[in-house]
């Protein structure tokens, strides 16, 4: 799907009786999901890709979708340094998985000096990250 359908859809459902409401709330939550998933997953534009989601937050919050709009917030924020415990290291993982939010068993975390290591799931192959505790940030582990 295009970047450029989802303040249309947003658009639409701002009006709260909007047929298939539900439908178009997921739709645009699996592209926001697997945008930043790949952008993460094969290191690539993910500060432009955070930056590009960041946009679609005015347009959800007017949509009233608050589930939404906080997932559309936590995927935003990952892009600010910010100090991360287990919990939060482990929600970065979830709001990251392929298509549809992993069990926390599923990815596998992990504490290790100055942070956590967990698992990307992704159905090319499951990636293991590093969340660096103090900063937050999500890099690839080189083991």
């Amino acid at each position: 799907m295009s970047d450029d359908l989802i303040p249309t859809m947003l658009e639409i459902l701002a009006h709260r009786r909007v047929p298939k409401r539900a439908t178009l709330v997921a739709l645009v939550a699996h592209h926001a999901r697997d945008e930043a998933c790949m952008a993460f997953y094969n290191d690539e534009q993910v500060p432009e890709t955070l930056a590009r989601i960041a946009t679609w937050l005015p347009l959800a919050r007017a949509a009233g979708d608050a589930a939404l709009t906080d997932y559309l917030t936590r995927l935003a924020g990952y892009a600010a340094p910010q100090k991360v415990d287990r919990r939060a290291a482990a929600q970065r993982l979830i709001d990251l998985g392929r298509c549809a939010a992993p069990s926390r068993d599923a990815i596998d975390l992990r504490d290790v000096p100055g942070g956590f290591e967990g698992l990307i799931i992704h159905s090319a192959g499951d990636r293991r990250f590093r969340i660096d505790a103090a900063t937050g940030a999500i890099t690839r582990s080189r083991r």
